[in-house]
């Protein structure tokens, strides 16, 4: 079922990608036959709106990709190890300004306390959003990479251990037990740096040539857009100049066959869509 889904949503945006890149098609293609650059120029912002939704959606689609959130959460557990050194050396520190005279309740009124125990808690966050990722590569995965699945599966394995002991830590700190924390810590550290391992190992050995063509056109629009962007500041800059070419001012026919170009790329950029939806299609 989440498979189909994950099917049908992708089948949406190649659609909708496709619909953008018509209307911009269309649009320029209205700007190349305009009569006055000033008509041209209006007739282009809207192409460059379209071209700008496309250029949001094909970005959303490339960090959607399994194959993006598998190289994003190599990322975030190498941050979430960082993280857990930079707080367990902190609080190591803490334990040696205190001294021993220092009561449970002193600490837990220490404000530099406080701030560590906030840290310990976004750490846990941190942990969530990185168990939400590896739940969504398991309810996407398929049958094509079942490497991928398997190794999230084990990662998530990896990780619920990871996430009590961070709530364990949090509480004793909480209590005032600073030495205990920092003990807890200290294990939670090389168990972070193995389950990073894992997250790292998640990271595609080749990289997925549908994410690689999302972000291929993602580039393509981007050039076009560009484009559509330099052109519509010629037209303005003709029509300021009083519709006189010349001194670096292009003509009329320059920029309509400038706004020709950019419309058969927009055309080619479109059939590419299609090509790639049919290739999607189930056989």
């Amino acid at each position: 079922q989440s498979q189909s889904s994950s099917n049908g949503s992708a089948t949406g945006g190649q659609q909708q990608q496709q619909t953008a890149l018509q209307r911009a098609a269309e649009q320029m293609q209205d700007a190349a036959q305009s009569e006055s650059a000033s008509i041209a120029a209006a007739r282009s912002q809207k192409a460059l709106e379209n071209l700008r939704e496309q250029q949001r959606e094909l970005n959303e689609q490339g960090e959607r990709s399994v194959n993006q959130l598998a190289r994003n959460l190599g990322q975030r557990g190498q941050e979430l190890l960082q993280q857990q050194r930079q707080l367990q050396e902190s609080l190591q520190q803490a334990t040696r300004q205190q001294g021993l005279g220092q009561t449970r309740q002193s600490v837990r009124q220490d404000e530099s306390m406080q701030g560590l125990i906030e840290d310990q808690q976004q750490q846990q966050r941190d942990l969530e959003e990185i168990e939400d990722m590896l739940r969504a590569i398991i309810a996407r995965g398929d049958n094509d990479d079942q490497r991928l699945m398997s190794q999230a599966q084990a990662a998530s394995r990896e990780l619920r251990p990871i996430r009590e002991e961070m709530a364990t830590s949090n509480r004793v700190l909480r209590n005032g037990m600073v030495n205990l924390s920092v003990d807890i810590e200290r294990e939670l550290e090389d168990q972070i740096e193995e389950f990073a391992r894992s997250l790292s190992a998640l990271s595609p050995s080749r990289d997925d040539s549908g994410s690689d063509q999302i972000q291929q056109a993602a580039r393509d629009v981007e050039a076009l857009r560009e484009q559509i962007e330099e052109l519509e500041q010629q037209a303005l800059a003709f029509n300021e100049a009083g519709q006189q070419s010349g001194g670096g001012v292009p003509s009329v026919r320059e920029l309509r066959e400038q706004l020709q170009r950019s419309q058969q790329l927009a055309q080619s950029l479109q059939r590419q869509a299609q090509a790639q939806a049919g290739g999607r299609q189930p056989g």
